[in-house]
């Protein structure tokens, strides 16, 4: 059976031409921290001008009294698609000590709990280490090293046994199995 593999940029990032199979590392960077005492995952996005909070975690985070409700939208990187917001919401995001007020706009459906925005990003002087896997924060002398998260997406793969067996129970033994895979790559 054939080989399978993916031609991908290198893990510089600048298309060199090298072929990179199975890379290790998403495109898309995760953190979590606190926000108003609550563990929250939070998508960085450049392309992002505002920060945005996802309305399904809101409940749990602020009271109904303090949003500001005022819809709006915005466009996305599309520059024709509008994205509907539902409000404004004032957030305390907290890495360990390091803690970091923000204006969030409510947003309903969005891809994680929240997205931190380039007003986030240059207000916190943020940077993004990918060789290290840290987001670097700093404000007032004061600086946060806050680690990526790992992506681990769980892969099912169908296994069908080629001869039919019978186990008596509390034994072992090792069977032939057909998967619909030609080659696979997995980090253990």
């Amino acid at each position: 059976m054939p080989k399978f593999s993916v031609k991908e940029s290198s893990c510089d990032g600048a298309d060199s031409g090298h072929i990179s199979l199975n890379p290790s590392k998403s495109s898309l960077i995760f953190i979590y921290a606190l926000v108003n005492t609550h563990k929250v995952k939070m998508l960085i996005d450049t392309g992002a001008t505002k920060t945005f909070i996802n309305s399904k975690i809101l409940h749990h985070l602020v009271s109904v009294d303090s949003i500001l409700k005022q819809p709006s939208s915005f466009l996305l990187a599309d520059g024709i698609a509008s994205f509907k917001v539902l409000g404004l919401v004032d957030l305390t995001i907290e890495f360990n000590d390091f803690v970091t007020p923000i204006k969030a706009y409510i947003a309903q459906n969005l891809c994680t709990d929240i997205i931190i925005g380039m007003d986030y990003i240059n207000r916190y002087n943020m940077s993004i280490n990918v060789k290290k896997q840290t987001v670097h924060l700093e404000s007032h002398n004061r600086h946060a090293v806050v680690p990526i998260i790992n992506p681990t997406k769980s892969i099912k793969i169908p296994v069908i046994s080629c001869s039919t067996i019978s186990l008596s129970s509390n034994t072992a033994t090792t069977i032939q199995v057909i998967i619909p895979i030609s080659a696979i790559s997995l980090p253990f």
